[in-house]
């Protein structure tokens, strides 16, 4: 098991990766293979997602460059490519792609699947987005967290919001919580603050959606902070009716309390391959920007940008739940981590 501060150590800023996800899937030759986010200098352990079994060096695994392959007799999970990609559709089990379907699944199937590396790397290796210091932003609820200050906190999102796929969620081990869940966590620990936390997410929800629900979801709740979470389902909203539907929420939300402050998340995007579900969600990241660079108390948190760099080295099957939208325990961590750093970055520098 990992512990708190390992679940919390971002990956864009360390020299060892804890309990990276990797599902491992049958190359053109038959073997099961997944690659790591960096190369390693050195593997520490391997574990099953659940954290029951521990796999062994030359026995259940090799490493070449930073591609970790399954060995022969190996008590390892895979899938087989004929399980992930097939020809015709089966009912509640795939979703269209662009020459067949793919496999998708709810609950622990693809939790099930999936090994958890931690390794040593050189530091430096992340060279997408990072976090970027939002207290400058956000500075009442930074003043109100530093003074010690109840912080009412509320989550508006879709089904990630919710938390899907985090294996609390799925009932399952190692039992993490969802993104918003760890951030509120980390971020009271490190103030030593009191931390008010409320999620109004629903799943299957877009920005249409949350803008007719505002009343009673966030306002009812007079929240100080607002981690406003919507894109992911906007698969055919166009790019200004997105951000006039985020606009209007927070104008909505600021009639009643002016000081409330918002965190837009910058939606991930679908598995590329499920074509049904793909649409607008690339184009929103710069919509969120126009709202932040136009108001006061708005920061934007990048995890398109994000999300882009890291399957620029990974695939989207490793760090999903369902294979087609959700974050699995990993995934869930860097958004939590990212968050965490908008908040308390340069403090940590500084210290």
């Amino acid at each position: 098991m990992l512990t708190f501060n390992e679940l919390m150590t971002p990956v864009w800023d360390t020299d060892t990766v804890f309990g990276e996800s990797l599902t491992l899937v049958e190359n053109s030759n038959g073997v099961p293979e997944a690659p790591l986010l960096f190369e390693p200098l050195k593997i520490i352990r391997i574990d099953s997602a659940t954290f029951s079994e521990t796999y062994e060096e030359g026995k259940d695994w090799e490493c070449k460059g930073n591609v970790i392959r399954m060995l022969p007799g190996s008590r390892m999970p895979f899938f087989r490519h004929d399980e992930l990609f097939m020809r015709e559709a089966i009912p509640d089990k795939t979703m269209r792609s662009e020459d067949g379907f793919i496999r998708y699944s709810e609950g622990d199937f693809f939790h099930s699947h999936q090994i958890c590396v931690t390794y040593k790397c050189e530091k430096g290796g992340w060279t997408g987005a990072v976090p970027q210091y939002a207290g400058d932003v956000l500075k009442r609820t930074v003043k109100l967290l530093k003074n010690g200050e109840r912080l009412n906190m509320l989550a508006y999102g879709d089904s990630i919001t919710w938390g899907a796929n985090a294996s609390r969620r799925i009932h399952a081990a190692p039992y993490r919580e969802a993104y918003t869940e760890l951030f509120c966590e980390a971020l009271s620990g490190h103030y030593k603050s009191g931390i008010h936390y409320t999620n109004t997410a629903i799943g299957g929800t877009d920005s249409a959606w949350a803008l007719k629900n505002v009343n009673e979801l966030v306002i009812d709740y007079n929240p100080d902070l607002v981690i406003l979470a919507f894109g992911m389902n906007d698969i055919r909203t166009s790019a200004d009716d997105f951000r006039e539907n985020i606009r209007t929420i927070i104008n909505k939300v600021r009639e009643k309390k002016p000081e409330t402050e918002f965190i837009l998340v910058a939606t991930s995007t679908p598995n590329p391959l499920a074509v049904d579900f793909c649409g607008n969600q690339w184009l929103f990241k710069a919509e969120l920007d126009k709202l932040a660079d136009e108001t006061a108390g708005l920061a934007v948190a990048d995890f398109t940008g994000m999300q882009q760099f890291l399957h620029s080295k990974k695939r989207f099957i490793d760090t999903t739940g369902n294979n087609i939208n959700h974050p699995n325990d990993f995934f869930h961590r860097l958004w939590a981590q990212w968050l965490f750093d908008m908040l308390v970055k340069q403090e940590k520098q500084e210290n």
